[in-house]
């Protein structure tokens, strides 16, 4: 399930970790919604990550390594998950929101003006190439000193971790299309480095275009479960180019 939220926004500068003032808004959707009900299900530390994913879209933006520099106040914002429910949730929640003016800290507000659902794409052949609308984010977690390390394209360790992170999300959605993964031909020609800033921490991750030849039912199912990890956080978002 995949939609777009059509915003406008109230400042014409953002400070550059900006995704979480769009967390903000998607905490503010489920708190309203229902009473609450699912807020702990999509926030609660330690309950088992969603599956959602989302990216921003800002209008004439101009990126500094401290700010974004705002063109206009339309912004886009689109979401997709593998799971129905969860996307269901989102919708709902984030409907109860339009029209309302949504404090998301820093002095910004947000207004949902129009949600719309996205018809979503089908690979149809063994090569399929993918717009990267939110970095690619790929975390080594080292559990002795809980630190993390983030590898982006170039990085000798860039495509054997983008794989495990595909096989452990296709754990839940086709444990059959796992073995899949490792005849999959990556293609990383036009992706590029790029450094987020994300709550004070630099973190390296990968933008462009990423391109893969395999089974398309393998293709199909990283359409779904999108890229990478972070996904909750604004990172990892693909559209298939057609």
């Amino acid at each position: 399930m995949r939609f777009a939220v059509e915003l406008s926004i109230d400042t014409e500068m953002l400070r550059s970790d900006y995704r979480r003032r769009f967390m903000s808004l998607l905490k503010a959707a489920l708190t309203s919604y229902e009473n609450g009900k699912y807020y702990d299900d999509f926030f609660e530390q330690g309950v088992k990550q969603k599956s959602y994913c989302w990216a921003v879209f800002f209008e004439k933006p101009v990126f500094t390594k401290e700010q974004v520099i705002l063109g206009g106040q339309n912004v886009r914002l689109i979401l997709a998950t593998k799971d129905r429910s969860e996307g269901l949730i989102l919708y709902n929640s984030l409907m109860t929101m339009k029209g309302k003016n949504v404090h998301v800290g820093q002095d910004v507000h947000l207004v949902v003006k129009r949600i719309q659902l996205q018809r979503e794409k089908v690979v149809t052949g063994e090569v399929a190439w993918f717009q990267i609308l939110s970095p690619i984010c790929l975390r080594i977690h080292t559990r002795e000193n809980n630190q993390d390390q983030y590898v982006s394209v170039g990085h000798q360790q860039f495509v054997p971790m983008l794989k495990e992170t595909m096989k452990k999300h296709l754990v839940d959605y086709d444990g059959r299309l796992i073995k899949m993964v490792d005849d999959l031909e990556v293609y990383t020609s036009q992706c590029r480095k790029t450094v987020v800033n994300h709550y004070g921490c630099g973190i390296a991750c990968t933008i462009g275009h990423i391109g893969f030849q395999g089974e398309p039912l393998l293709l199909n199912a990283l359409q779904s479960l999108n890229l990478g990890s972070r996904q909750n956080s604004g990172f990892g978002l693909i559209e298939l180019q057609t």
